[in-house]
C-alpha cells in the first residue's frame, strides 16, 4: 500500500520507494505474488507512433511507422526552418540505418544533412530512451556531427527537447477526463458514458466544504447525464441539497466540446439557491491561456473561478513533466 500510494496515478505513475529513496513506477514495480507489474503500459512498442513536441505532428515530429520507416516530420515546420544554403526542410527526412532494442528501450538512427548542411553539421546521430510506458522520450541525445566527423553540439533529451506520443484522435468524451489546472480531483469532470459521468473531489483542498461543514464527496454523480455527440454537448446536474456548495443548491451544466475533444470549448454552469433562484452563471472558455503556478494556487482556494478552463487529461504529458 505505502509504494502504490508513493506512485498513484495523483503522482502521474513515478514516485520514490518509502523504503530506498529510489525513483521507481507502476511499471517497474511488480508484485511478489504474481510477478506482474503494478500497472502494463499503454503502449508495447514505439511503431505505428508518432512522438511530437509543441503538441503538433509536422515539426520535428518522430515517425516510426516499421522497423524500417522512420522519419522526421517537417510538413508543419515554420518557413524559417532552412539549411545553410536556403534550402527548405523536406517534409519526411528519413532516419538511415534504424534501430530498437525493445529490452532497454532504445532507438538508434541517422540523419544525413551532407547536401544540404543545417547549423554546420552534415550529419546528426541519435542514440533516444523511451520512458517504461513508451509515452515519452526521457533520455539520450542528439550528436551533431561537422564534416570532419566531430561533435559540434549534443542536445539531450528531455532537458534540450521534449517529446510525447501522440495520441490517438478521439471522437467522443467517453473514457475521458477533463481538468483544470492538471489535476485529477479538482472537480475533475468523468465521462464513463454517454450517460454516466460525475464530478471528482478526490483532491479538492482542505477549504472546499458544504454548508454542513463536509467534505464534498470523491465522487458526486451527474443527475438526468445526456450526451449529444452531433453537437457534442452534455448536459447534467448536480444536486447539493439537503445542504449547498459555495451557497447553492443545485448546479446546470451544459458543456460543449471542441471538435478535436481535447477542451471544453464553451458552455455554462447556472447556479441556483436553496429557493430555486438562480444565482450565477459562470462558462467554460476552451480559450483561456493555461493559467500560471501561482494562479493556479490561488485559485485552488476557491471552489469556482469567473470563467473556468477545462482540457482533456494527458496522463502521458505529466508524467513526462514528472520525470
Amino acid at each position: 500500500d505505502c509504494i502504490t500510494q508513493a506512485i498513484s496515478p495523483a503522482t502521474y505513475n513515478i514516485g520514490k520507494c518509502p523504503m530506498c529513496r529510489a525513483v521507481v513506477s507502476v511499471y517497474s514495480t511488480v508484485l511478489v505474488d504474481t510477478g506482474k507489474p503494478l500497472r502494463e503500459p499503454k503502449y508495447s512498442t514505439i511503431f505505428g507512433g508518432v512522438y511530437v513536441q509543441c503538441g503538433r505532428p509536422g515539426m520535428a515530429s518522430y515517425h516510426f511507422d516499421s522497423p524500417d520507416v522512420c522519419y522526421i516530420g517537417y510538413h508543419h515546420a515554420p518557413t524559417e526552418w532552412k539549411s545553410e544554403d536556403g534550402t527548405p526542410f523536406p517534409a519526411r527526412k528519413p532516419f538511415l540505418s534504424p534501430s530498437f532494442e525493445p529490452a532497454t528501450r532504445t532507438f538508434r538512427g541517422e540523419i544525413d544533412w551532407s547536401d544540404h548542411p543545417v547549423g554546420g553539421a552534415n550529419k546528426w546521430v541519435y542514440n533516444v530512451l523511451f520512458s517504461e510506458s513508451l509515452a515519452f522520450i526521457c533520455g539520450g541525445g542528439i550528436e551533431q556531427l561537422g564534416a570532419d566527423g566531430q561533435v559540434i553540439q549534443t542536445k539531450y533529451f528531455p532537458r534540450d527537447l521534449m517529446y510525447w506520443r501522440e495520441p490517438a484522435p478521439l471522437t467522443s468524451i467517453v473514457g475521458s477526463v477533463y481538468v483544470q489546472y492538471d489535476q485529477v480531483g479538482l472537480a475533475s469532470y468523468h465521462f464513463e458514458s454517454e450517460h454516466e459521468a460525475y464530478v471528482s473531489y478526490a483532491a479538492a483542498p482542505e477549504q472546499w466544504r458544504l454548508g454542513d461543514s463536509s467534505r464534498p464527496p470523491a465522487k458526486k454523480p451527474f443527475l438526468s447525464p445526456s450526451y449529444d455527440p452531433q453537437t457534442r454537448t452534455f448536459t447534467g446536474t448536480i444536486d447539493w441539497s439537503p445542504t449547498t456548495f459555495g451557497g447553492d443548491a443545485r448546479w446546470e451544466y451544459t458543456m460543449i466540446f471542441s471538435e478535436d475533444y481535447t477542451c471544453i470549448a464553451c458552455g455554462s454552469v447556472v447556479a441556483f439557491g436553496p429557493d430555486g433562484k438562480q444565482s450565477t452563471t459562470i462558462r467554460f472558455d476552451g480559450s483561456t491561456a493555461r493559467p500560471s503556478l501561482l494562479e493556479s494556487a490561488r485559485s485552488a482556494l476557491r471552489p469556482r473561478a469567473p470563467a473556468l478552463t477545462y482540457r482533456r487529461h494527458n496522463e502521458d504529458i505529466l508524467e513526462l513533466f514528472a520525470w
